[in-house]
């Protein structure tokens, strides 16, 4: 999966249907990594010491990436694909994804992270997180 697509049609969506700018954050990108990776040993593990240690990092790591004031909001998908387009729609369909992209305030800015494992037999599983951070407005 191609996290730039989605980043694409974030950007075409904010602009055409909302008149918003968009600006993405590759850092903030970068931070949601562990996330995604715990999300997926938690489905296999069913919980544990190592994504108690995962959320305390990707906690850590939002604390220092986010500036004081702000808001952040992670919204986290699992697919059995790999399409950006399929995986769009489905962030696009769903209410808190909605939100996000469609998110308002003072430098709003947005953040994409797809991780794929592929399992015995062809299986592919992906997880996307889209992500905003904004301080509110008024």
């Amino acid at each position: 999966m191609d996290p730039r697509k989605i980043n694409d049609s974030t950007e075409l969506k904010r602009k055409t249907e909302h008149g918003l700018s968009t600006h993405f954050d590759d850092h903030l990108s970068y931070v949601l990594t562990p996330a995604l990776w715990s999300y997926e040993r938690e489905a296999i593990d069913s919980g544990g010491l190592a994504e108690i240690r995962s959320a305390e990092f990707f906690s850590a790591a939002l604390m220092n990436t986010v500036p004081e004031g702000y808001t952040f909001k992670g919204f986290p998908l699992h697919f059995m694909h790999s399409s950006s387009k399929r995986a769009f729609s489905a962030i696009s369909n769903s209410s808190i994804g909605r939100e996000i992209i469609e998110c308002r305030g003072d430098n709003v800015t947005l953040a994409v992270r797809a991780i794929t494992t592929c399992y015995p037999e062809n299986v592919f599983v992906t997880w996307v997180m889209v992500a905003c951070t904004f301080r509110q407005l008024g």
